[in-house]
């Protein structure tokens, strides 16, 4: 479970190890490969499948990737004032 801030990318990457090599990676986003960037706007769960060049493939694997609520700032704006029997100098 990884963690980013709205806005950020995130780039996910899958291993492939035993089988037969002439691995083809596919992403529940629909991205091929192994190497995936990725950038929620709210909390998301990824999962990547492979399968080797034999046709044998993999049960999903589970990504989540946590988005942290929005930060926000806001102004108190101007504020008005007086200038009560004061003069300005130059």
């Amino acid at each position: 479970m990884g963690w980013i801030c709205i806005g950020q990318q995130a780039t996910l990457n899958a291993i492939a190890t035993g089988g037969t090599s002439g691995y083809v990676y596919q992403w529940s986003n629909g991205s091929p490969g192994a190497t995936v960037v990725v950038a929620p706007t709210v909390s998301a769960v990824y999962t990547v499948s492979v399968t080797d060049v034999n046709g044998c493939t993999t049960n999903p694997e589970l990504i989540s990737l946590n988005v942290y609520p929005g930060l926000m700032a806001a102004t108190a704006g101007m504020i008005p004032f007086a200038l009560e029997d004061q003069q300005i100098s130059r």
